[in-house]
């Protein structure tokens, strides 16, 4: 007998709920669990869900928009609570580090350009030139 789409959506969005519960209250679950909608689309128990290929099933302008919201806030709580997700948030913040730190560096060197140009112009002398820098690095 073949299980719908939409009860097998229900389905793995109730099993990924316990899941989700599990990861918030720092258990770990048992076995695999899908953490992308891809891996969602796949999933499969013979004789209690099963998997499909068509992404409008979960859509949120398909068939059961009530249930593709559900799908994305667990998926969702699974991101923020599983190691993996706390391991892409961590590189995210580890690149967006980066690439402040890059601008701070660009930006200093920025300031001191100016400073050494204002200096050479008679504007600033050298003790002042010294207390901007000191000033940007705060």
């Amino acid at each position: 007998m073949a299980i719908s789409k939409r009860q097998s959506l229900q389905l793995k969005i109730a099993e990924l709920a316990k899941v989700a519960d599990q990861l918030e209250r720092g258990l770990r679950p048992e076995g695999w669990y899908p953490e992308t909608i891809e891996e969602v689309r796949q999933w499969e128990r013979p004789g209690v869900f099963e998997c499909w290929v068509s992404k409008s099933v979960d859509a949120p302008s398909g068939p059961y928009p009530q249930l593709a919201e559900a799908l994305r806030q667990v998926l969702q709580k699974i991101e923020d609570h599983s190691l993996n997700g706390l391991r892409r948030t961590i590189r995210k913040q580890k690149g967006e580090i980066s690439a402040l730190t890059r601008q701070n560096v660009e930006l200093e060197s920025v300031v001191r350009e100016l400073s050494d140009k204002l200096e050479v112009a008679g504007r600033l002398d050298a003790n002042d030139r010294t207390k901007i820098i000191q000033l940007y690095r705060k």
